[in-house]
């Protein structure tokens, strides 16, 4: 009966015990290895929109709401931020603030109904305003104050010569006026002409 020297056994299990201690050093080392840090300005990015907890979205005849609602959403849904959505009548100075508006009341309503739906969509708790005031961009930046909004989401026509003068006003109010971050959804010419906007280009102070 042949016998393997006990050194040459040994060996071989000191060679053995050797590879599988490097292989479990390696391993636990890949377990516990630190991810590469994240770079300042998109942990501060990131950072950022977590926070956002209110969005106010303004609705009316003039912009692509629909995809500011979207818009919206999309930043909201991972910490589920309400979206406040709101639709302003632009009142006369010839009248008062009070005064019956009827077609525009009606107009706001189903637009709003119809954008609390792609909301609802997207699991998130809406609510739903109509505001009266004389220029659109101050009705906005009031009720984003108001209510304490982090965020205004709203999307218009690319700036262009022709644009309805509330356009180019609201966005410059805003821009001055809004208490909280802005993002302003400019579509472009290619987009436009795949997407009307809801109800034509007459102003709702004009109904």
């Amino acid at each position: 009966m042949n016998h393997i020297p006990s050194a040459h056994i040994t060996f071989i299990g000191a060679m053995l015990a050797i590879i599988f201690a490097t292989a479990m050093v390696t391993v636990i080392r890949w377990l516990l290895r630190v991810p590469p840090p994240i770079p300042a300005v998109a942990a501060h990015a990131k950072r950022a929109v977590s926070a956002i907890r209110k969005i106010v979205v303004p609705t009316n005849m003039h912009t692509y709401w629909e995809r500011a609602v979207e818009l919206a959403c999309r930043l909201g849904e991972i910490q589920k931020a309400e979206i406040v959505l709101m639709y302003v009548i632009e009142i006369p100075f010839t009248l008062s603030l009070d005064a019956s508006m009827v077609k525009a009341q009606k107009t706001g309503e189903e637009i709003l109904q119809k954008a609390a739906s792609i909301v609802k969509n997207h699991g998130l708790p809406a609510r739903t305003i109509i505001e009266r005031a004389r220029q659109a961009g101050e009705g906005i930046a009031r009720l984003a104050k108001d209510e304490d909004a982090d965020l205004i989401v709203m999307a218009t026509p690319k700036i262009r010569k022709g644009l309805p003068s509330v356009v180019t006003r609201t966005i410059e109010i805003l821009l001055h006026r809004a208490p909280c971050e802005v993002i302003i959804d400019a579509v472009t010419a290619s987009t436009e002409a795949d997407e009307e906007p809801v109800l034509g280009e007459q102003s709702v102070a004009q109904q």
